[in-house]
């Protein structure tokens, strides 16, 4: 639905059990493990789907929630990220980690968006996103 919006490309973070811990061990065959594969296929190259650790993979590799926002704190010069609020740490991680490599990358605009939200314009509001904003 983002694409028929307008949306060029979506980064899809995949924190399915199983994919991250494939995905490090060098298994090349880590997305089509995803249950997430087929619903992505039909996007091809305006989809990019990245293996994130779940919380299972945290607490089998033994991670400290407050250990990684100590870490991100330091790797990013001290600067606030979200990772530590409202107790979902896997997924501030990735929104900052995918916020700070698209605006590295040049985007001009970036959304965070659930697999369950949906962005709905109003009647006569402009049909693609970037004719909103202009």
């Amino acid at each position: 639905h983002l694409v028929a919006l307008g949306v060029a490309h979506a980064a899809v973070y995949d924190n399915s059990a199983g994919v991250h811990a494939a995905a490090a061990r060098g298994d090349a065959a880590w997305a089509e493990a995803s249950p997430l594969f087929d619903a992505l296929a039909p996007l091809g190259a305006r989809a990019s789907q990245i293996p994130w650790p779940a919380n299972a993979d945290d607490a089998a590799g033994g991670c400290d929630p407050d250990d990684v926002e100590e870490t991100v704190r330091f790797k990013s010069n001290g600067t606030l990220t979200t990772q530590g609020l409202f107790g979902r740490p896997a997924q501030y991680a990735a929104q900052n980690a995918c916020h700070r490599r698209l605006v590295a990358a040049g985007a001009d605009w970036v959304a965070h968006v659930d697999v369950d939200e949906f962005l709905v314009p109003a009647p006569g509001a402009p049909s693609t996103l970037l004719r909103l904003l202009e």
